[in-house]
């Protein structure tokens, strides 16, 4: 009798801990787009791949440059790096996310420029 109910107890503890790292990463993958007035394909975008946690961000669809690297989330917020710049992002929900500070490339973005999922194009 106590081996099993101390089985039950493991089997909760486990499953409750598998919970908890799974639902860090809440976030689809695809294209999310900043909010605001851009014309029409040079609107700064970020791509995410949560299968390999790797990320495009970009300055628009038709341009070349964009940075690229792997990302991670910590809490409520992620953190996207490339070889020579740290992107910080709040999530503020399934769909959008918010850049914590100013950046100069790929796109002059003040912080606080909400990204919106399109799930169109993922």
């Amino acid at each position: 009798m106590k081996r099993t109910l101390c089985v039950i107890i493991c089997a909760v503890l486990v499953f409750s801990l598998m919970g908890c790292s799974l639902g860090g990463n809440r976030l689809p993958s695809g294209f999310y787009y900043a909010e605001g007035e851009y014309e029409e394909y040079l609107t700064p975008y970020l791509l995410l791949d949560t299968e390999d946690q790797t990320f495009s961000f970009g300055g628009g669809t038709v341009l070349s440059y964009a940075e690229r690297g792997s990302y991670m989330v910590v809490g409520e917020k992620l953190v996207a790096k490339t070889q020579n710049a740290t992107y910080t992002f709040e999530i503020k929900d399934d769909n959008t996310i918010v850049l914590s500070h100013d950046c100069e490339a790929p796109a002059k973005l003040k912080a606080g420029t909400q990204f919106v999922y399109n799930k169109q194009l993922s």
